[in-house]
């Protein structure tokens, strides 16, 4: 259920500020990443959870802001994504008030 309120959230974030008229691209583990709401959505609704490497390892710093959700601890996340990324921390007990 925690799983599932997060990739729920993560849906409803992008169609909020795809709605926006922002410039987007979004990213996800096992997604290559697009510009397209549809498709990024899409990728949610058989997206499954995994325990390999996580995106934020390779995630690369640039002008961009993230808006990254993780289950990932506050300590964990590197160093360079701080200041250009607003974090949500997913884990169980938050996520199931959602």
């Amino acid at each position: 259920p925690a799983y599932e309120a997060s990739v729920s959230l993560a849906g409803s974030l992008a169609w909020h500020f795809a709605q926006s008229d922002a410039q987007l691209s979004f990213a996800g583990q096992s997604y290559g990443g697009s510009e397209d709401v549809y498709e990024f959505l899409s990728h949610l609704a058989t997206v499954t959870p995994t325990d390999g490497a996580s995106l934020l390892d390779d995630l690369a710093v640039s002008d961009d802001y993230n808006v990254i959700l993780t289950a990932r601890p506050q300590g964990s996340i590197p160093t360079r994504l701080w200041a250009c990324s607003y974090f949500l921390f997913m884990h169980e007990k938050e996520a199931a008030v959602l």
